[in-house]
């Protein structure tokens, strides 16, 4: 308790680095009790002060924080902006779509890329035709992030719109349509998938395998089993996730020469930041395949 009072003293000290030091000691402490002092900073007058502020009110999850976060995706510096969006997306209230759905437009495009991450978490279907028009964004990345979204809200009317981005010359936007597909659990998606397993980047190829797993859908069977006989050892690997994945006994022992040992990688994703997809590790050739678990759903 005394510590807690301390650290909130510290949050009115002149210097910026003791404000910051103080603010990351409460996070670290759990107070609550902080966090209206917490609130406060929000308005400090030091841009690296507010952001840290906002990152820090969203890791604490209190739901109380929610409409000063709102009130800090208009602030003046975009970076502040990028926390308070990332904030609001950990918290996962309802509250914050409508001023999120606003962000989209916001002309910083790391704020309009943490909108769009933000609304997938929320889960709110409002976000689906908002997300659609951000597909046609100027950068990149935002279009990327766009995608991950929809295929977080798994609403089925983003099937079309996603299609097309498949066959984009961007390997980025790429993967993360085939990993939207897979979340989406359209059968439709299949075909797609399928043909996403030929795709010229390695990189590509993987995602499609992890999709076909979480899509779900039998057919996957066949064409997942004839990575297994292939060479490259991360495909491979991919290959043997998705199908133990599937809800078909043949998946449990694909392959004769597979032997127990191979772990589940973390599955491409967000990273903790949500800064957008990853890539799975790459390994020597074969060396996935050989390490198969022979059933794990065990």
């Amino acid at each position: 308790m005394k510590e807690v009072q301390k650290q909130i003293g510290r949050l009115a000290s002149t210097d910026r680095q003791v404000r910051m030091s103080a603010a990351h000691a409460l996070k670290e402490l759990g107070a609550t009790r902080a966090l209206a002092p917490l609130v406060q900073v929000l308005g400090d007058a030091d841009t690296h002060v507010r952001q840290y502020a906002a990152a820090i009110l969203g890791q604490l999850g209190d739901s109380r924080a929610v409409k000063p976060l709102i009130q800090a995706l208009g602030d003046e510096d975009a970076r502040v902006r990028i926390h308070a969006a990332y904030a609001l997306g950990q918290l996962g209230d309802l509250r914050a779509v409508t001023r999120l759905l606003q962000s989209l437009n916001d002309e910083a495009r790391m704020v309009r890329r943490k909108a769009a991450w933000a609304l997938g978490q929320l889960g709110d279907a409002s976000a689906v035709e908002p997300l659609f028009r951000l597909l046609e964004d100027a950068d990149t990345e935002v279009r990327q992030y766009a995608i991950d979204a929809l295929g977080e809200l798994g609403d089925p009317r983003a099937f079309e719109p996603l299609v097309r981005f498949l066959g984009h010359e961007d390997s980025g936007v790429r993967r993360a349509a085939v990993m939207a597909m897979g979340k989406l659990g359209d059968v439709r998606a299949f075909v797609h998938l399928v043909r996403a397993l030929e795709d010229e980047d390695w990189n590509v190829r993987d995602y499609a395998a992890y999709a076909l797993g979480e899509l779900g859908d039998l057919r996957a069977y066949e064409p997942l089993v004839a990575i297994l006989r292939g060479t490259d050892g991360d495909f491979c690997r991919a290959a043997a996730l998705a199908l133990a994945d599937l809800d078909d006994p043949r998946g449990k022992r694909p392959v004769n020469h597979t032997s127990p040992g191979l772990a589940r990688p973390v599955v491409p994703g967000k990273d903790s930041r949500g800064a957008g997809l990853r890539s799975p590790p790459r390994s020597r050739p074969g060396a996935a395949c050989r390490r198969y678990t022979a059933d794990r759903r065990t």
